[in-house]
């Protein structure tokens, strides 16, 4: 006897439901009916997102609002993956989604035109959401600039080569710096998307270790990097 294929969830639409059973207004039962899973599933899935809940405000393809009213969550699409990438501003109080970016970030045709996005950050007023474009790329990966309030794109980068990792706005509000796969970090000037400063040097290729996290010191002079290998170099700004 063959068994069904089990159903796949993407971590959207858990986190959809994790954050209705987090909202309290329904018994687990009910949301069970209404999303048509199993309520083990539900508890499972709200333990994890408790458990995990410090990463929301980290680098990678979630991020959230200083006041945790909004988030954004980006699914990437691996080769072997069945599902296609999906980009979604979400009401994190209401547990529901807001925008669907998706809309907003495409190229091509077919299945996949999403473009895939591996980095989020909010600017810290949470008026900005500054997107990184994820992949392989011969090209540069781009950086994008929307409005977190309708989606809108203010502002479009060349990023880096190989695809963008990590993103952090500089406390003044007005530069955004971005980290890829070529190893190499780069400060933007919002105002007109122009890089106005290169950090680091390429070493060659994008398996060299590449940089994952990038902050700033809370008075900005300061740059902080941390690649795969777990080496941290800080930068002030004009010199190392």
């Amino acid at each position: 006897m063959m068994k069904g294929k089990r159903k796949q969830h993407t971590a959207a639409f858990k986190a959809q439901v994790a954050l209705a059973a987090l909202k309290g207004d329904r018994t687990v039962n009910e949301l069970a009916g209404q999303y048509g899973v199993h309520p083990t599933l539900i508890h499972a899935w709200k333990k994890q997102l408790l458990a995990g809940a410090d990463q929301v405000f980290s680098n990678g393809s979630k991020a959230a609002t200083a006041d945790a009213k909004v988030a954004v969550t980006c699914e990437c699409s691996a080769r072997y993956a069945d599902f296609p990438n999906a980009n979604r501003l979400w009401d994190a109080l209401g547990a529901k989604e807001k925008l669907d970016l998706g809309k907003t970030l495409q190229r091509g045709q077919g299945k996949n035109k999403v473009i895939p996005i591996h980095a989020a950050r909010f600017s810290r007023d949470g008026k900005n959401l500054a997107l990184g474009e994820a992949g392989e790329r011969d090209g540069f990966a781009k950086v994008f600039l929307l409005d977190a309030t309708d989606g809108k794109k203010v502002r479009e980068m060349n990023g880096h080569q190989y695809g963008v990792t990590a993103l952090a706005f500089h406390p003044d509000g007005k530069h955004l710096a971005s980290a890829g796969r070529d190893t190499t970090v780069r400060l933007w000037r919002l105002a007109d998307a122009k890089c106005v400063a290169d950090i680091g040097k390429g070493r060659g290729g994008q398996f060299q270790d590449w940089i994952h996290s990038i902050a700033f010191s809370a008075d900005g002079h300061l740059i902080a990097c941390a690649d795969m290998a777990g080496q941290i170099q800080v930068w002030r700004l004009g010199q190392k």
